[in-house]
Formats: C-alpha cells, sequence, structure tokens
C-alpha cells in the first residue's frame, strides 16, 4: 500500500511525488559532495592528523551500519514520510554543527549524529518502493540512482562554473554601470 493509500500508476499526485523524492535525493548527495571533500582539511586545520580524519570517516560508517535497521524499523512503524522529516532535520543540524564546530570533539559529535541520522536515500528508495508498482521499480529506481548521483559527481565542478559565470555577469554589470557616460561627459565631448 503507497503513501496516499492508492496503489498503481494513476494514483493522484504520483508524478509530483516522484519528482519530490528525485529531488530530495539530488539534493541529499549534493549536500555530501559539498562536506566530504572538505572534512579532512577542516580536520588538519583544527589540529587533527591524518589518522584523526580517518577514524572520523570510520565512526561515521560503522555508526551508519548500525543505525540504518534501527531507522529501518522505525521507518516501518511511524512512516517513511515522518522518519524522512526527522532525519533529514537531524542531519541539518549536524551539517550545521559541523561547520560551525572548532574543535576535534566537537566535530566528532557533529560526525556521529550525521552517522546516526543520515540515511536519506535508503528511506528514499523503500519510499520509491511503496509508491511505484512493481512492474515500474527498476526504470523509477535507476532514474533516482541517476538523478541523485549526477551532483555527487558532477554538483561541484559545475556549481564551480556557474558561480564564476554569475561573479563575470555581476562585474560585468558594476563595471558598465561605473562607467557610463554620464550627461556631463558627453556635454564636453
Amino acid at each position: 500500500m503507497g503513501f496516499d493509500g492508492s496503489r498503481g500508476p494513476h494514483a493522484p499526485g504520483r508524478p509530483s511525488l516522484v519528482l519530490s523524492v528525485y529531488l530530495v535525493g539530488f539534493l541529499d548527495l549534493f549536500a555530501v559532495s559539498m562536506v566530504v571533500p572538505l572534512l579532512s582539511r577542516h580536520i588538519k586545520l583544527l589540529g587533527g592528523s591524518s589518522t584523526i580524519a580517518g577514524l572520523v570517516g570510520s565512526v561515521y560508517g560503522l555508526l551508519q551500519l548500525f543505525s540504518s535497521t534501527v531507522i529501518g524499523s522505525w521507518s516501518d512503524v511511524i512512516g517513511r514520510w515522518n522518519v524522512l522529516l526527522i532525519t533529514l532535520i537531524l542531519s541539518g543540524f549536524s551539517y550545521g554543527l559541523l561547520g560551525i564546530s572548532s574543535s576535534i570533539p566537537l566535530l566528532i559529535l557533529a560526525r556521529i549524529a550525521t552517522g546516526i541520522f543520515k540515511h536519506t536515500q535508503s528511506i528514499l528508495k523503500a519510499l520509491l518502493s511503496d509508491l511505484i508498482p512493481e512492474h515500474e521499480r527498476p526504470n523509477v529506481m535507476g532514474k533516482f540512482s541517476a538523478a541523485s548521483s549526477e551532483f555527487s559527481v558532477c554538483g561541484p565542478p559545475r556549481l564551480g562554473a556557474a558561480l564564476a559565470l554569475m561573479a563575470i555577469l555581476l562585474m560585468a554589470s558594476i563595471h558598465s554601470k561605473l562607467n557610463k557616460p554620464t550627461e556631463a561627459k558627453v556635454k564636453l565631448h
């Protein structure tokens, strides 16, 4: 039975729900692709060694292993949408804590919270499985994986290029406004 109590490809609101799931998966891995490459550098800036950086990464993976069954069972009991919302909020707080961490213990605490609550991709796949009829699942799951993985692979370079282009356009706009001929300059010529 699906989220809305219906089953089948023509259930009302299904395309918008599926697109919402795709978008959340896409943004989830986009966030990860922004944080993970900088994590080791952040640990070293706080005075940690490469060993500490490795241990922090291992703690995250270990907690993911053990908390996944608890989060999965929890989503079966109270509902996938509710657990998705709760885990997204708690993951957001843990990423925020990671961003403001000024010591190794605070950074480790943030990674522990992320390791426990960062199960967005698993919950989204279970949610899609609930929403989509069995004969459509391979197609929908493949599109979900492609949409989610797109930004983790290509997102940072594209985002950097987009930001650089926006900066160039902004600078060109400012330059043209600063160097715009005024009426006084025109009258002198």
